[in-house]
């Protein structure tokens, strides 16, 4: 017995997306619009691109931060935010998650 939905089909899937049928509309137009609202609202709107996040991750989390109005630096400051005791739980439960 089969849960869940059932399979698409991807040639379907595909040639609907290059024509531009989406739930959201067409998906090229769909991001582009954000990405000329961002030009016109800087302060409200950040566009991101993946291969940037990809290529310069700490430039990119910067970027973040700064939209966010929050500090960033690179040295790891969570000795400032968590206690120790929590550091040690969260090595623990991390150790035995990635163990399996």
């Amino acid at each position: 017995m089969r849960h869940g939905p059932s399979p698409f089909c991807l040639d379907k899937a595909f040639k609907s997306f290059c024509e531009g049928v989406c739930p959201y509309g067409p998906f090229f137009d769909h991001v582009l619009e954000y990405w000329k609202e961002s030009l016109k609202s800087s302060a409200k709107i950040l566009f991101l691109k993946y291969e940037e996040m990809k290529r310069n991750p700490n430039e990119e989390v910067e970027k973040i931060a700064s939209f966010l109005g929050r500090p960033f630096a690179n040295d790891e400051d969570w000795k400032n935010i968590i206690t120790s005791e929590m550091s040690k739980q969260l090595e623990e439960v991390t150790r035995s998650k990635l163990e399996r």
